[in-house]
């Protein structure tokens, strides 16, 4: 077979691949073929039949796919598919790609609301006396403190609509409350903040003196608060400690020694301002 003849059918499928078809040129292609199965049959006859029809049927096999596949190619059936699944992927991609642009953007810059809980610390709390009410003052970004009461029946305060400029700053919190340790404290934005309440021990301490009637300081006296006893000293003074789970508004205290009449009374504790007791001798 000649080189012109090898390479004709290059030729014709490129024509034909390139839409310049006509009803001659397909006949010229049917008759490639024809004579090229006319060419094998006589091959097998020869000594080399079977390396050529492997070769030849490799070689036809291969331009027979290729002819099928680049037909499909210029109906638009393969490659018409391909651009649809393209098409929707990226448009699947667009959209996921939007819409995780959409969260992002929304949840940076949504204004975020706020809720302080106010609690009380266990370790801290007398169990008698529950929080009643207090207040907590806060100043966003160094901008106007804003002060909010709190009570028993509502003890979370709610800031509304921190904006963007403001909901990644530190926010200052100050919560008072009589009977309570003043937190001072600053933090940062979140959509929940706790406050831990602590009882200040104001009500954990009793002091005082014990005189006689003529104003000198009775030694070793006795002074008892429910269960809790102490001794005065050589000056008439004395101190209790109440533990925080026997706290109270209000103490009643005993005094006695021999010699002198009972004393009791009721007063309410404080770590500031002591008690002066005065016996009176027995008759």
């Amino acid at each position: 077979m000649s080189e012109k003849t090898d390479k004709l059918p290059e030729e014709l499928l490129a024509r034909y691949l390139d839409g310049l078809t006509n009803e001659d040129e397909k006949g010229l292609v049917k008759a490639y073929l024809a004579s090229n199965e006319k060419a094998l049959e006589e091959a097998v006859e020869a000594s080399r039949a079977i390396a050529f029809q492997k070769m030849a049927a490799e070689r036809f096999s291969e331009m027979a796919y290729d002819i099928v596949v680049r037909r499909l190619v210029m109906d638009g059936i393969i490659d018409g598919k391909a651009k649809r699944k393209r098409r929707a992927a990226y448009l699947s991609a667009l959209f996921a790609t939007a819409l995780l642009v959409f969260v992002i953007c929304w949840c940076v810059f949504k204004p975020l609301d706020v809720k302080i809980n106010v609690t009380e610390d266990p370790d801290f709390a007398i169990p008698s006396l529950p929080f009643e009410t207090g207040s907590i003052t806060y100043s966003i970004n160094g901008n106007e403190p804003v002060k909010v009461p709190v009570d028993k029946g509502n003890m979370t305060t709610l800031i509304e609509n921190i904006s963007f400029g403001d909901k990644y700053k530190t926010m200052h919190v100050i919560f008072e409350s009589s009977g309570y340790q003043t937190v001072d404290t600053m933090m940062k934005m979140r959509k929940s903040l706790t406050l831990p309440l602590r009882r200040d021990n104001s009500l954990g301490v009793i002091f005082g003196n014990v005189i006689d009637e003529q104003g000198r300081p009775v030694a070793g006296a006795t002074v008892i608060v429910q269960d809790i006893k102490t001794l005065t000293d050589g000056t008439g003074s004395f101190r209790i400690d109440i533990p925080m789970t026997k706290q109270m508004e209000s103490q009643r205290m005993t005094i006695y020694k021999d010699g002198f009449e009972l004393w009791s009374g009721t007063y309410r504790p404080s770590s500031t301002c002591g008690w002066d007791v005065v016996l009176r001798e027995q008759e």
